[in-house]
């Protein structure tokens, strides 16, 4: 069992001042503006640690199909729990959650109320009042899983379009192993059937859309090991076939909490790139990506380190379609950018890192980054990233990003961010904590100030959180 409270304050333009609320994974949070206080109570209760954000996906369905022991899952619902956490110092809100997980999957029943500090006020901000999201994944045999997964939300603010929204998502994957362990090939079909029950809705208050939807992956991974065993490398392409049967033409439902990201190493083996279900790409693509790692193990005293990792991938759709011009462009061609990424670990303490995009048709770089980490064995890190977005892919970026984390002590520590943007030659975000842990609970109090020229005014947010959580509690 969780148990928390608490709120976050920040300074809303136009001198309008708030305190909101976030608390999950047995945190409490906290604040006053001055102005206008308030405070919120909430309580996140489960048998088993919790999960959290859009879907918890990930942590429930690896220990349902036995890819891990339960134990190790619920260690992953644990990291998305600190995850939900962070996610509430990115803007201030109220969020409370009742989360819990089984052998079978995982559930979370929550209600989030958000901000919106560019605006004069909240009245047209959504609202998640309350939202429902469970998954279930049954193992039918070695070769056979059978997922049934589902969200509904009621999707609630005083103008414009609100009302509920069940989206379900049944699906079979059959994962098998090829060639003693050395190829993993996963099949999936499934479909998405989505309903609306809408308010202050021009037209039908009662919209459906269905898809269908399937998958193929095929994983080799070729290895060798030198003569002594102290280096290992591994080359492992991914072959990703998808096809998805949607809508042609979805902007005649309400769009509550869709976009459709960037192309990244994160998003490009999806199927559906965007957030959300309001929206549900068409497919007919293929995708490949190529990988490398190169570790090493020096001596019997030594842990397992990764030298090295390169990847490189893209992908090739067949459609050049979009289901809602307002929300995704026509695609102009029908290859992806080319994307790449590499890490470099050449001593323990030093990471140095880089990813970018190139499109090879009009033959020029998108985005990319590079970045340089230093850590130290007691805890100690400084992360320096240097992030460049070019104005014909999309918004032109040219930015520096400078995260720490400093050990004063057996308990203490200091944290601080800062984002300085190029183009604008102004600190855009500045963030500095002070973090105390104990073995059964820790404190973390953080001050914010955003400098943002677009919104109401040209003036700054600025606010601060407290976060105070508690460890074995059940």
């Amino acid at each position: 069992m969780s148990v928390g409270c608490g709120g976050s304050a920040a300074r809303r333009r136009r001198s309008r001042r708030s305190c909101a609320g976030t608390c999950g994974s047995g945190s409490a949070r906290g604040g006053h503006s001055g102005v206008r206080a308030s405070r919120q109570w909430s309580t996140s209760t489960s048998s088993q640690p919790p999960v959290a954000g859009r879907r918890a996906a990930t942590s429930s369905r690896i220990p349902a199909s036995g890819a891990l022991p339960f134990a190790d899952g619920s260690l992953l619902v644990v990291a998305r729990g600190e995850a939900m956490a962070r996610a509430g110092e990115d803007a201030p809100g109220t969020m409370a959650a009742l989360i819990g997980i089984n052998r079978y999957g995982s559930w979370t029943l929550m209600g989030q109320e958000q901000q919106n500090l560019t605006q004069a006020n909240d009245l047209s901000t959504l609202q998640f009042l309350p939202r429902l999201d469970s998954e279930t994944a049954v193992p039918v045999n070695r070769n056979l899983i059978v997922h049934f997964d589902q969200q509904t939300t009621n999707f609630y603010r005083q103008l414009g379009v609100r009302g509920w929204r069940m989206d379900l998502n049944p699906y079979i994957e059959s994962p098998c192993t090829l060639a003693n362990g050395g190829i993993n090939v996963t099949a999936k079909i499934g479909s998405h059937l989505t309903r609306y029950w809408l308010q202050q809705q021009t037209g039908s208050s009662m919209l459906q859309r269905a898809t269908g939807e399937a998958s193929l992956e095929i994983r080799p991974v070729f290895e060798r090991i030198s003569t002594g065993r102290q280096w290992r490398s591994t080359i492992e392409p991914v072959l990703r076939y998808d096809y998805i049967d949607a809508p042609s033409n979805q902007s005649n439902l309400p769009n509550f909490d869709s976009s459709l990201a960037q192309l990244t190493m994160g998003n490009l083996l999806m199927g559906n790139r965007f957030s959300g279900y309001d929206r549900i790409q068409r497919a007919n693509r293929v995708t490949l990506l190529l990988q490398s790692r190169l570790f090493t193990h020096q001596g019997q005293d030594h842990h397992v380190q990764q030298v090295m990792s390169v990847a490189i991938g893209s992908s090739y759709d067949m459609l050049l379609t979009t289901v809602d011009p307002a929300v995704q462009a026509l695609p102009i061609h029908h290859l992806s950018n080319l994307l790449g990424q590499l890490s470099i670990t050449p001593i323990p303490g030093i990471n140095l890192h880089s990813y970018a995009q190139y499109n090879t048709q009009d033959k020029y770089w998108a985005t990319s980054n590079i970045g340089l980490g230093l850590s130290s064995p007691r805890g100690d890190n400084l992360d320096i990233d240097y992030l460049f977005t070019d104005q014909r892919y999309a918004t032109n970026v040219r930015q520096f990003v400078t995260s720490t984390k400093v050990i004063l002590g057996q308990r203490w520590s200091l944290k601080g961010y800062v984002l300085y943007d190029a183009l604008q030659k102004l600190v855009q975000q500045e963030n500095i904590g002070l973090i105390y842990q104990h073995p059964c609970w820790s404190l973390e109090i953080d001050t914010f100030r955003y400098n943002r020229p677009a919104g109401t005014t040209s003036g700054k947010d600025y606010g601060f959180h407290f976060l105070l959580g508690f460890k074995g509690m059940g």
